[in-house]
């Protein structure tokens, strides 16, 4: 069976805020599943953004709300 996990799962294992985790499926470079209004990313999916990743371009922080982006 495939493991999914919700989009605050994923960003806890990833370690990134959900909003990047929205960034990342918006972007294509999460798939998942959209049954309802739910999004489920599926583990394969992440091991795969990781793989794809690794040694590459880091993920863009996103910036503190209030902060400037100066």
């Amino acid at each position: 069976m495939i493991e999914l996990l919700t989009i605050d799962q994923t960003a806890e294992r990833l370690q990134v805020h959900h909003h990047t985790v929205r960034r990342l499926i918006k972007d294509g470079r999460l798939k998942y599943y959209r049954p309802g209004r739910k999004y489920l990313i599926p583990v394969s999916s992440i091991m795969a953004f990781l793989e794809s990743t690794a040694g590459g371009t880091p993920i863009k922080a996103e910036p503190n709300e209030g902060q400037s982006n100066v």
